[in-house]
């Protein structure tokens, strides 16, 4: 099993839409992987969107990841100002 931690870092005003672009960009025909959640940071760091999403296969999440990187405006974001950070994570072998 492996997870995603997608961080997207905007203004304090464009958080609303930012989140529905991330909502959108999970829920496309062609986006792989399950959306575990999302959230929005009030504590520490502030305006930053939280996607985590867990994938079955490393085919599955180097798909998203092209997916994103390949795209114009990645997680239908049309700001150029955003920040985008992916974050990749697995089980220990012997936790599975």
């Amino acid at each position: 099993m492996l997870y995603e931690l997608t961080t997207l870092s905007c203004s304090l005003l464009e958080q609303d839409a930012t989140s529905d672009g991330a909502r959108r960009w999970v829920s496309d025909a062609d986006a792989s992987g399950v959306l575990l959640g999302s959230w929005r940071t009030e504590i520490g760091e502030l305006a930053q969107i939280k996607v985590l999403r867990k994938f079955e296969t490393m085919q599955e999440l180097q798909h998203e990841r092209e997916r994103a990187y390949m795209h114009t405006e990645p997680f239908h974001i049309e700001n150029s100002h955003m920040q985008l950070d992916l974050e990749s994570y697995a089980l220990f072998p012997f936790f599975a």
